[in-house]
């Protein structure tokens, strides 16, 4: 732990906070995704947890987005969320067509 805080200690807390804001992150493998999140995003994902979860065991085909955990960090006395997914795009299955669906 003691390496880890050195090293994020060298990180000005204004870029961690831009590069949480700004980058969704990709594991190496394509596997995962890491993508920052506001307060509403936390709190929204928070309430609907449980149909969510159970929606998603009781359809395992659905192409929903995989939500396997929600992350807090506290740095410089600020908080910073964020969730990881599974990538539905890692898939040996054809993708005809995709969207971005964006909200407000």
């Amino acid at each position: 732990m003691r390496n880890t805080h050195n090293a994020l200690s060298c990180i000005s807390s204004a870029f961690f906070a831009a590069l949480l804001k700004l980058l969704t992150l990709s594991s190496l493998v394509r596997r995962y995704i890491v993508k920052s999140c506001t307060s509403q995003e936390t709190k929204c994902l928070l309430r609907i947890l449980v149909p969510y979860a159970d929606y998603v065991v009781n359809n395992k085909g659905s192409f929903l987005t995989r939500f396997l955990g929600l992350h807090s960090i506290k740095m410089y006395g600020k908080d910073y969320s964020f969730v990881v997914m599974s990538n539905i795009f890692n898939t040996n299955k054809v993708i005809n067509q995709s969207y971005d669906i964006k909200g407000r």
